[in-house]
């Protein structure tokens, strides 16, 4: 039975601001879309997400191999604002948590944008807990980030559900017992939790 769901937050909650933010950047500067990827996704935004660059540093090091001359803070509000909460998510998960289910998230994040998205959006107190990769050091799919969040259930592995739209990312999570859905669509994944019993 589970009784714990586990959320992933960029492209579940939130739309994929990364990927929208791309198209964005390289459409407004004339980039080609693999150069913006290489930073947002490759070495720089990774470490960027692990916590070991400042935001400062990872914009800074940004314009310079992209070779811009435009304010950071004119590309980090771009990227920012491209995430917006999904509705049909949302509701989801007030509805699991009227229901009683343990809500927690696990987001590979960095601390600008989730203290831009709480004082937009006010989405935390849905959650009882969770864990971002810029506070611990580690990201997805180091099996260390999912025993984290593990241990701030109150339940074990068997009652938890782990939702991600990126399936490589549910992988460690199933092998450590979890039940897994591949986010799509709201829809889909409440479609998934009945599957699972789930009752809300």
């Amino acid at each position: 039975m589970i009784r714990t769901v586990i959320f992933d937050l960029g492209g579940v909650y939130f739309t994929d601001g990364s990927a929208i933010a791309i198209e964005q950047i390289s459409a407004t500067y004339r980039l080609a879309e693999a150069k913006v990827r290489d930073i947002v996704m490759g070495d720089l935004g990774s470490r960027y997400r692990h916590g070991a660059v400042t935001s400062s540093q990872f914009w800074e090091g940004a314009v310079e191999a992209w070779n811009l001359q435009v304010p950071t803070e004119q590309l980090a509000t771009t990227w920012l604002q491209a995430y917006k909460p999904i509705p049909g998510t949302v509701s989801l998960i007030d509805r699991l948590g009227v229901a009683g289910y343990e809500l927690l998230y696990l987001s590979d994040n960095v601390e600008d944008r989730i203290e831009y998205l709480e004082e937009t959006y006010g989405f935390l107190h849905r959650f009882k807990d969770g864990v971002f990769s810029h506070r611990v050091g580690i990201r997805k799919p180091n099996p260390r980030i999912y025993e984290l969040v593990l241990e701030k259930a109150a339940h074990p592995p068997a009652q938890c559900l782990f939702v991600d739209d990126k399936p490589p990312m549910l992988e460690p999570a199933e092998r450590m017992g979890m039940a897994v859905v591949a986010f799509e669509s709201p829809s889909q994944v409440e479609t998934a939790l009945v599957g699972h019993g789930l009752q809300f």
